[in-house]
């Protein structure tokens, strides 16, 4: 199994990767696309399949990745709720559906964080 520090490493490398991928789709969107148009769809269908062949790693029967049961659990979870978000755009909820997305991402990363103070992600949102 990986050891809890490797775990945490390979996840925030996993979710700053995500985080990238949906940095890139509303600087499409901004410039007057929608999720209806041909490079919006092309990159939100990207990064979908991106999530759905992630998660599809993280079924238990795969094997795939040497991670304890919680780990695997904790990956599929963030990596689903992602993929629900952006699953529910139409043209007006892609800006608010990428960003819950990224919401979502930082809560992944915040959880990893070694600080316990900021484990909840709470100071680092609110500035408190």
């Amino acid at each position: 199994m990986v050891s809890s520090a490797a775990y945490r490493v390979a996840s925030v490398e996993l979710v700053a990767r995500l985080w990238s991928e949906l940095e890139r789709v509303p600087r499409i969107a901004v410039g007057g696309a929608t999720a209806g148009d041909a490079d919006t769809g092309v990159r939100l269908e990207i990064v979908r399949l991106e999530l759905a062949l992630a998660i599809d790693a993280c079924d238990p029967a795969r094997r795939f990745f040497p991670l304890t049961r919680a780990q695997r659990l904790a990956v599929r979870a963030v990596l689903s709720d992602v993929l629900a978000a952006l699953g529910r755009t139409t043209d007006g909820a892609l800006p608010a559906a990428l960003a819950w997305a990224q919401d979502r991402l930082l809560d992944a990363i915040l959880a990893e964080c070694p600080d316990g103070g900021a484990r909840d992600g709470q100071a680092l949102k609110t500035g408190s």
